[in-house]
């Protein structure tokens, strides 16, 4: 069973909260007006703030996946993929019963159908995948590993100047990343400067990489800049996209240093992560509900300063609380029945590995 560490489950909540206020501001176009008050908050919450969180998802995953030595079992997809299966009949319910299927909304079938689900797409892949990558990370000796990491970080350097976001480079994005965390957690660099002064180092690069995304996003968007709309636009879908090399070093360096701090347990913090995966899943649902009755839609970047907040706390409530229900029936109604069905293929799958 994975280990429940506080530090990491309020990262893993921190992280949720950045993530879908970014979607917030993204789908309702506050990155990409002119300057206003508004547009400059959302970028210091978000530009190199949000990103980074995906690669604190992926590392953590990647983190209790490496030390996963045993053979693979279906169990932990089949029950992620039930419960993917379930949000989405669920979100595509809601949203088609909202707004119909000949809906003319551009931003209602661009953002809230397709949405961000490309998350849960290539982590159910990875729990295909990843013993072959295990068997790479333990080999004794690590040349491939790092010849294959560094052959990977090409097409990853390449993918974050194109920002051509599709399947096969989320999964170039992926699997790059499970290597690293292969290398830093299983092969781990022996020098001994880095492992007196590791805290110190992974805090002052979160810091540069990070400032260096936000100060550089927010004066693109500044009078005095000169940088036309259409070009700071440009440059902030290239920090704020998923393929940028400095929101990855932010995101495994403060999964890091959250890793290694010993948090005393809290039992809110555990509850509340428990719902990540619901509000991650489910925050473009609760969006629809909000378009639905004229909140949160196309006016964010122009209402007074503390109306945007107002709405912006509003909306990570809102979230959570639709998650909490979502989790409440699923674990009362669908979950034990799911549970039964998995179990008898799990007890299939057994078998049919035993009589081989």
């Amino acid at each position: 069973m994975k280990e429940r560490k506080t530090s990491l489950e309020l990262l893993r909540i921190i992280s949720i909260c950045l993530v879908i206020l970014c979607h917030l501001y993204i789908y309702n176009g506050v990155f990409y007006q002119e300057f206003t008050p508004n547009s400059i908050i959302s970028l210091f919450l978000c530009a190199g703030n949000s990103v980074p969180c995906d690669y604190i998802f992926i590392g953590t995953s990647s983190y209790f996946l490496i030390k996963k030595k045993g053979k693979w079992h279906p169990k932990r997809l089949l029950v992620f993929l039930a419960l993917v299966g379930t949000l989405w009949v669920l979100k595509m319910s809601i949203l088609r019963g909202l707004f119909g299927f000949n809906n003319t909304e551009y931003f209602v079938d661009l953002f809230l159908v397709t949405g961000a689900w490309w998350y849960a797409l290539q982590y159910a892949a990875l729990l295909l995948y990843y013993p072959l990558l295990n068997k790479l990370i333990y080999r004794k000796n690590p040349t491939l590993l790092y010849l294959c990491t560094a052959a990977l970080s090409v097409f990853y350097l390449k993918n974050g100047v194109t920002n051509d976001m599709n399947d096969v480079n989320d999964l170039i994005m992926f699997v790059f990343t499970y290597l690293v965390m292969g290398c830093l957690y299983v092969h781990p660099p022996k020098l001994k400067f880095m492992h007196r002064h590791k805290k110190p180092i992974l805090i002052g690069l979160a810091i540069l990489c990070n400032l260096g995304m936000l100060i550089s996003c927010v004066y693109t968007k500044l009078p005095i800049s000169g940088i036309e709309l259409t070009v700071a636009n440009d440059y902030i879908w290239h920090i704020i996209g998923r393929y940028c090399a400095p929101a990855m070093i932010v995101g495994l360096c403060m999964f890091e240093l959250f890793r290694e701090w010993d948090m005393p347990v809290s039992k809110t913090v555990l509850s509340l992560s428990k719902l990540t995966i619901y509000v991650f899943l489910l925050h473009e649902t609760t969006m629809g509900i909000f378009w639905y009755f004229k909140k949160c839609w196309n006016t964010l970047n122009y209402i007074p300063v503390t109306e945007f907040l107002f709405w912006s706390a509003m909306y990570i409530v809102g979230c959570f609380a639709f998650a909490a229900l979502v989790h409440k029936l699923y674990t009362w109604l669908l979950e034990p029945l799911w549970n039964k069905l998995i179990g008898k293929l799990c007890n299939l799958y057994t078998e049919r590995k035993s009589s081989c």
